[in-house]
C-alpha cells in the first residue's frame, strides 16, 4: 500500500492506494487548502510547519485505512522548487514528519501528470493522444502529443495563486485586471506553444483533458449553470463561469457553489488561463477528470521508479 503525497501552492493531496497489474486501486484521498506560496518564489512564513501538520495528518488517515504497512512517499511542485532555500526547509520538514520530501523537475510534473490523467478510463480510450493540462497554484503543465515520440511539453509561471497575487489587488479583480491577466496568460501560451509547434501532429484533432483543483471548481460552477453534472466543459460555458466569479467576491462563490474561500478567491485568473489555452490551441471544450499528479505518481512508483 502507498501513500502518495502531492505539496503544491496552493493545496496538500494525498491517495493512498495501490497499483499492482496493470490495476490502480484507490482507498483514500484528501486535499486539504494549506497554501504555502507567497507568490514569486517566495513562501508563507510557516511553510514548513504546514506541510508538516499535512504529512502527519495523512500518513495518521491511511493507518486508519489500512492495517498493513504503507509506503509514504511525497512530493513538491513549483512552490519549492522555484524557493532558494528549499532544502534548509525540507531539512525541517523531514524532522517534524520524518519524510524526505522529493521536489519534482518540471519535466517529471509534467509526465506523471499526463500519467495519472491516463488512467481515467474515458481517457485512456484515446491511448496517448491527448492533449493535457493541469494548473496548479504556482505553474501550469502542458503536454502535447508528439511526432517523435519525445513529450512535448511546458511548464509556465501562470499558476493561479502566482497570477492572481500579480494581477489582482482587491476582493474582485476589475475589467481592466482580467484583460491585463488575459494578455499574460495569452501571450506566455502562444510563444510556448508555437516552440512545441513542430512536435504536434495536428494538435486540434486531440482531445483537451485537464485536471487540478481550478478544473475541478470550474467542472462544479458549469454544473450549477446547466443543471448537471459533466466532465466536458465548453469554453462558452467556461467563460460564462468566469463572468460570475468575476463578479462575485471569494465568500460568496464559496457560500454559492461549495468551494473553499481559499480556492475561490483564484478561480477568475485560473478561468482566463484555461480559457486562453483553450484558444492557443483552437479547442472548443476540455474533458475534467480527477486523475491527476497524484495518481501518475503512484501508478509511477511501479511503472517507472527510474524516472523518480
Amino acid at each position: 500500500m502507498n501513500l502518495v503525497i502531492d505539496i503544491g501552492s496552493n493545496s496538500i493531496k494525498c491517495l493512498l492506494g495501490s497499483f499492482q497489474g496493470g490495476k490502480l486501486e484507490e482507498f483514500f484521498e484528501e486535499t486539504r487548502e494549506s497554501r504555502i506560496s507567497a507568490g514569486s518564489g517566495k513562501l508563507v512564513p510557516n511553510a514548513a510547519e504546514l506541510i508538516s501538520e499535512c504529512i502527519n495528518y495523512f500518513k495518521s488517515r491511511s493507518g486508519e485505512m489500512s492495517a498493513g504497512e504503507v509506503k509514504v512517499s511525497a512530493f513538491a511542485t513549483s512552490a519549492l522548487r522555484e524557493f532558494s532555500d528549499s532544502r534548509k526547509l525540507l531539512e525541517i520538514v523531514k524532522k517534524s514528519s520524518g519524510i524526505d520530501v522529493k521536489i519534482l523537475s518540471e519535466k517529471q510534473e509534467a509526465f506523471f501528470s499526463k500519467l495519472g490523467a491516463s488512467s481515467d478510463p474515458e481517457v485512456a480510450k484515446n491511448g496517448n493522444n491527448f492533449s493535457f493540462f493541469d494548473l496548479g497554484g504556482g505553474s501550469i503543465e502542458v503536454v502535447l502529443p508528439s511526432m517523435d515520440g519525445e513529450m512535448a511539453y511546458a511548464s509556465l509561471p501562470l499558476g493561479a495563486v502566482r497570477l492572481t497575487k500579480a494581477g489582482v489587488e482587491g476582493i474582485v479583480p476589475t475589467e481592466s485586471e482580467i484583460k491585463k491577466i488575459s494578455g499574460e496568460c495569452s501571450g506566455i501560451l502562444q510563444t510556448a506553444l508555437s516552440k512545441l509547434e513542430r512536435k504536434i501532429p495536428e494538435v486540434e484533432k486531440n482531445i483537451l483533458v485537464g485536471t487540478g483543483g481550478a478544473a475541478s471548481a470550474a467542472r462544479k460552477i458549469c454544473a450549477a449553470q446547466r443543471g448537471t453534472d459533466s466532465p466536458k466543459i465548453s469554453r462558452e460555458l467556461l467563460e460564462s463561469s468566469l463572468g460570475i466569479v468575476s463578479r462575485l467576491d471569494p465568500s460568496s462563490i464559496s457560500e454559492t457553489f461549495g468551494i473553499s474561500r481559499a480556492r475561490a478567491e483564484i478561480l477568475p485568473a485560473a478561468f482566463i488561463c484555461i480559457a486562453e489555452l483553450m484558444k492557443a490551441l483552437k479547442k472548443e471544450e476540455f474533458y475534467h477528470t480527477f486523475r491527476n499528479l497524484r495518481y501518475g505518481l503512484l501508478m509511477g512508483e511501479s511503472l517507472f521508479p527510474e524516472r523518480l
